[in-house]
């Protein structure tokens, strides 16, 4: 198992380094976090064009780690050290990265601007929304973890992603064929 010496949150992103994905506005607002919890680790995993840059930017900050692409085999050991998953995408449709990070039993800071929102992020029971583009929110949304019992949410995530797993699905959709044949 890994582990991250420290007494505050480990909060983690997981995907491309790119302006797409939102992480300048993340590690912009962490920059505030941090200093109202000094104890929190960022921990960034993933590679892209923009890794470099933000590593220059950003990689002077003791609380946030940048630890590369990681082998997808060995993706579930940086899930079961962190406390919650942030995703702060300017636009994806639905990313398997957060039904993934919740399948792990991590609460959820999601973007507004990602298509799966609705259908996995509930405030309140497993996680919280947040506009990028408006640091305030995104401030509040990681502020919020040290508010809430995170083994609740966490257990909440897995409860809400089971209803989108491969079976489920599979049953969801034989369900949809089977009612449209027997018309």
């Amino acid at each position: 198992k890994l582990y991250i010496g420290n007494s505050g949150l480990i909060y983690i992103f997981v995907g491309q380094l790119i302006e797409r994905k939102g992480v300048n506005y993340l590690l912009e607002a962490w920059r505030e976090h941090s200093k109202r919890y000094p104890d929190d680790i960022m921990l960034i995993i993933g590679d892209g064009p923009l890794r470099e840059a933000y590593i220059e930017k950003y990689g002077t900050d003791r609380s946030v780690i940048f630890a590369g692409a990681i082998d997808y085999s060995e993706i579930y050991k940086y899930y079961a050290i962190s406390d919650a998953f942030v995703m702060p995408t300017l636009e994806d449709n639905w990313s398997l990265v957060v039904p993934e990070a919740m399948a792990c039993g991590l609460p959820v800071a999601c973007s507004i601007y990602n298509g799966c929102y609705p259908e996995l992020v509930q405030e309140g029971r497993n996680g919280t929304l947040f506009d990028p583009l408006k640091e305030d929110t995104i401030l509040n949304s990681l502020s919020l973890f040290h508010d809430v019992d995170l083994q609740s949410y966490g257990q909440e995530s897995i409860k809400i992603e089971q209803e989108f797993s491969p079976k489920q699905t599979a049953l969801n959709v034989y369900k949809a064929v089977s009612e449209t044949i027997d018309k």
